[in-house]
């Protein structure tokens, strides 16, 4: 976010394998929740969704702590630093979402589409990510309801 002063940067080791994410140099990892009741939840807008999935939005939304709406982006690098849990997203264009896919990577975070396969220029559109791989299977069951 050049406006704010910060560049984030997910790194990869010799394995390709991710490594470390960074905030300006700094080393930032994803928070360790695993339960619902204990995350905090955002997406851009309620009207970037469709109606169903806005409802299955609300249905995770309302088993979590608390809810945010704006960010965009930076929903994400709030994620992949630790301040917010999970980003639920939908109808995005690839542009819009997989530049962030390593940082979210490599800072601990799981994010895939709706139905739980990684995240390919094809499937961008629907997003789930969270911070851990407990918190992410919790809230992607609701979406699978």
């Amino acid at each position: 976010m050049p406006c704010l002063d910060e560049m984030y940067i997910g790194y990869f080791d010799e394995s390709l394998t991710y490594s470390s994410a960074t905030l300006n140099g700094t080393v930032i990892s994803a928070s360790k929740k695993i339960e619902l009741s204990e995350a905090l939840i955002a997406t851009s807008s309620p009207a970037a969704f469709t109606e169903l999935g806005f409802e299955k939005f609300q249905i995770i939304s309302e088993k979590c702590k608390d809810t945010y709406f704006g960010g965009d982006c930076h929903n994400y690098a709030l994620l992949a630093s630790g301040h917010i849990d999970i980003v639920m997203e939908h109808k995005l264009a690839p542009y819009d979402m997989m530049a962030l896919v390593p940082i979210l990577l490599a800072s601990g975070a799981v994010v895939t589409d709706w139905s739980g396969q990684p995240i390919k220029t094809q499937n961008a559109g629907e997003i789930l990510a969270a911070s851990t791989a407990e918190l992410h299977a919790n809230a992607l069951s609701l979406l699978k309801a």
